[in-house]
C-alpha cells in the first residue's frame, strides 16, 4: 500500500511481514519481530492531541468590498428558494411579508500557512485479503490556503449568525473593490465589531480543522483502492505558521419576516445570489408527501410492516414537528450566538489589547462598531429578561398569586399584607445588601441585576397599586 502521506505501518514491520510471506523457512523466526514492530507505530508517530500555534501575523488592507451583483427580483425569488423552495409555506410572502435591506457585512478574511497531523480510521480491502479497519496519519506540512477559501474567512459582527452567514462564503473575495466607488444611498455598511485577535484564536482554527479533515480525506481517497467510504478523521495537531488578515466588506440581501411570534432573517448574497436562514417547509405538505409514500411502499409490499392508521400518526406527527422546526432552530440558534458573544465579552476582559491591535484607517468605524457590540449585547440581556417575565406572568393581573410574588421579590411575608413604610424598609434592607455593585464575581453579576430589577419593579408596584401604601411617601 503506497502513501504520498505518513503510513500508519512502520517500515520495520512492513519489511519483515514481506520476508515472512515470502521465506517460509523465515517465518517462525520473525514472527517474534513482527509482533514487537506491529506497535512500533503508536510509540512513534502518535501526535500530541489538539494543538495550535500562531507564530507571526501581519495586517490587511482596509476599506475593499465586494460589489452587488444581484437584482433585487433575484434576490427574492433566491429567498423563496432558500426558505424550502415547493415544499415552503404556499403564499409564504403574503402570509409574513418580508423588509428587505441592502448590507455590507464585515469580514475578516486570511492567507493561512498551516501544518497539520490528520489521524484517518477508515476500512480497507487489499487486493488479496479480507476487509480490516485500517489507521492512517496524514500530514500537511506548510500547507498554503488563500483568504479566497471560504475555510479562512470570519464574520466579524454579530448582527447575524456567523454559522448562517458564513455559509455563504467564497472565492468571490478576489472581486474586491474601494467600497466609496460601489457604495449607494439604500445599502448599509456595518463595522467591524469582533475582535481579529479573537477570530484567529477562536474561530478561524475550527474552520481550519474542517479543512484539514477534507484535505487528508481527500488525498487519501485518490492513494488508496479498494478502501470504504466510512472514514472518520481528527485533527491531532494544527500550526499556524504565518497569517496575513484582509478586511472585506461582502453585500448581502437581509430579509426579515415574523412568525411565531419572532423575527427570523433570510440571508441572500449580493454576489452570487446563494441563500441562507432556516428552512419554513409546510407541514401539511410533508405529512401528504410522507403519508402518500408510506401507502405507496405498503401497497407495492416493500413496506408491509406499518398499517394505515400508523402511516397517518407518523405523518402528522412529522408535519407538526417540520411546522414547528424553525422556532426551534432559531432557539438553538440564538442560545450559540449568545455563547459565543458571551465568550468574545470574557476574551477582551482577559485581553485589554484585544481591540488595541486592531490597525484599520477607519477606527472611527471601528469604534462605532465596538458601541454597537456592547449595545447588542445589553439589548440582548434586556430581552431575555423581558421574555423570562413575561413567561412567568409576573407583571399582568393583580391576583393575589402576582401580589404574593412581589412580596417574596422584597424579601417580605408573602402571607399577610404590608404597608407602604414596611414596603421601603424592605426594599432599603435589600438594596443594600443585594446590589450589583457589591457583587465582585463577574458571572454572577449579571444574576444579581437582573434580581434587583425585579425587586425595584416589584417595589414601584407596589406603590403604585396602593397595596403597600400610599404612592406619595
Amino acid at each position: 500500500m503506497q502513501l504520498s502521506t505518513a503510513a500508519a505501518v512502520h517500515p520495520v514491520h512492513r519489511c519483515l511481514t514481506a520476508i515472512a510471506i515470502h521465506s517460509r523457512a523465515l517465518h517462525s523466526s520473525c514472527a517474534a519481530l513482527i509482533r514487537l514492530t506491529r506497535h512500533l507505530p503508536q510509540l512513534q508517530r502518535r501526535p500530541c492531541h489538539q494543538t495550535t500555534f500562531i507564530r507571526w501575523q501581519s495586517r490587511g488592507r482596509p476599506r475593499l468590498a465586494v460589489p452587488f451583483a444581484v437584482s433585487d427580483k433575484e434576490a427574492q425569488a433566491a429567498m423563496l428558494k432558500g426558505i424550502g423552495g415547493m415544499f415552503s409555506v404556499s403564499n409564504f410572502t403574503e402570509l409574513f411579508p418580508p423588509a428587505v435591506r441592502k448590507e455590507f457585512l464585515p469580514f475578516y478574511a486570511f492567507d493561512v500557512v498551516m501544518s497539520a497531523i490528520v489521524e484517518c480510521e477508515f476500512t480497507y480491502t487489499p487486493p488479496l485479503g479480507k476487509p480490516r479497519r485500517v489507521s492512517e496519519f496524514v500530514h500537511l506540512r506548510n500547507h498554503s490556503v488563500d483568504f479566497s477559501s471560504p475555510y479562512t474567512q470570519i464574520l466579524a459582527t454579530f448582527d447575524h449568525r456567523r454559522s448562517v452567514a458564513e455559509r455563504l462564503a467564497g472565492d468571490f473575495v478576489v472581486q474586491t473593490v474601494p467600497i466609496d466607488e460601489i457604495l449607494q444611498d439604500d445599502e448599509t455598511v456595518l463595522p467591524f465589531s469582533v475582535s481579529p485577535d479573537y477570530a484567529i484564536h477562536f474561530a478561524l482554527p475550527d474552520k481550519l480543522k474542517e479543512y484539514a479533515r477534507l484535505t487528508a480525506k481527500s488525498k487519501l481517497e485518490s492513494a488508496l483502492t479498494g478502501f470504504q467510504p466510512d472514514m472518520r478523521t481528527a485533527v491531532q495537531s494544527l500550526q499556524i505558521h504565518n497569517i496575513r488578515r484582509h478586511n472585506v466588506w461582502c453585500p448581502y440581501y437581509v430579509f426579515e419576516y415574523s412568525r411565531f411570534d419572532r423575527k427570523f432573517t433570510t440571508l441572500v448574497h449580493g454576489f452570487t445570489a446563494k441563500p441562507a436562514g432556516i428552512y419554513h417547509l409546510s407541514g401539511t405538505k410533508i405529512s401528504f408527501l410522507l403519508f402518500g409514500t408510506l401507502m405507496l411502499l405498503s401497497r407495492l409490499r416493500l413496506l408491509t410492516v406499518l398499517s394505515s392508521p400508523m402511516s397517518l400518526l407518523i405523518s402528522v406527527v412529522a408535519g407538526v414537528f417540520t411546522h414547528y422546526l424553525p422556532s426551534i432552530q432559531s432557539d438553538i440558534g440564538d442560545f450559540f450566538r449568545k455563547q459565543e458573544m458571551r465568550r468574545h465579552a470574557d476574551f477582551l476582559r482577559e485581553n485589554p489589547a484585544g481591540y488595541a491591535s486592531y490597525e484599520h484607517s477607519d477606527s472611527e468605524s471601528f469604534a462605532r462598531g465596538r458601541e454597537r457590540a456592547q449595545a447588542f449585547e445589553e439589548a440582548e440581556h434586556q430581552r431575555a429578561f423581558e421574555q423570562e417575565r413575561a413567561d412567568q406572568n409576573y407583571w399582568f393581573g393583580t391576583d393575589e398569586d402576582d401580589l404574593s410574588q412581589h412580596y417574596r421579590n422584597l424579601g417580605l411575608d408573602p402571607s399577610r399584607s404590608h404597608n407602604a413604610k414596611e414596603v421601603k424598609d424592605a426594599f432599603r434592607r435589600y438594596a443594600l445588601k443585594h446590589h450589583p455593585d457589591k457583587v465582585s464575581d463577574p458571572k454572577k453579576k449579571d444574576a444579581s441585576s437582573e434580581r434587583f430589577k425585579r425587586a425595584v419593579e416589584s417595589y414601584n408596584y407596589l406603590l403604585k397599586r396602593g397595596k403597600g401604601g400610599s404612592s406619595s411617601a
